[in-house]
């Protein structure tokens, strides 16, 4: 667990200095809210876990132009959602795809997690993934959003849905 905050504080703390490098507002995001695990042995310890996470935007966005203007971004993520010895710590690569408030995102790479097993509790890392769709809004000169995102992991145990509003920098 101390590992796991302390690599997300980590990411945070690289990415806030970098981000002032570059004039968009969107280079730093922070999200946190809810995840409901859709395993049944993981839904006994809680059927409601605790999330949050950091997206640093990579500079150069890719634009394309139709009937509307939409906007494809590429991010790196830090996130952390669990419950007792339930823990996925999940670093991804993300491509965004924006069109007018609403994006969507998918992502892969490596989760550091934590299980448990008899007498204690099982970490490692493993494949997740993640598919989000949101919505964006700007209010008093703050860009919040709000999302709805799906984690895969290669553990089983560690598959479910989140919900979560955040702002970004």
């Amino acid at each position: 667990m101390k590992k796991a905050i302390f690599a997300a504080a980590a990411v945070a703390a690289l990415a806030v200095p970098a981000s002032a490098q570059y004039t968009s507002t969107e280079g730093v995001s922070v999200r946190a809210g809810v995840f409901f695990p859709a395993d049944t042995g993981a839904q006994n310890e809680s059927d409601l876990w605790m999330g949050f996470g950091v997206d640093y935007k990579l500079p150069g966005d890719r634009y394309s132009y139709g009937r509307r203007q939409a906007a494809k971004t590429y991010t790196i993520s830090a996130d952390w959602y669990g419950s007792g010895n339930y823990a996925n710590m999940p670093v991804l690569v993300n491509v965004v795809n924006r069109s007018g408030e609403s994006y969507w995102s998918a992502g892969a790479g490596i989760g550091f997690v934590r299980t448990p097993i008899e007498g204690g509790s099982s970490t490692g890392s493993k494949f997740t993934f993640q598919l989000s769709y949101g919505r964006e809004a700007v209010r008093q000169g703050r860009q919040s959003f709000f999302e709805a995102r799906y984690w895969g992991s290669a553990e089983s145990q560690l598959r479910g849905f989140g919900v979560y509003a955040g702002l970004r920098f």
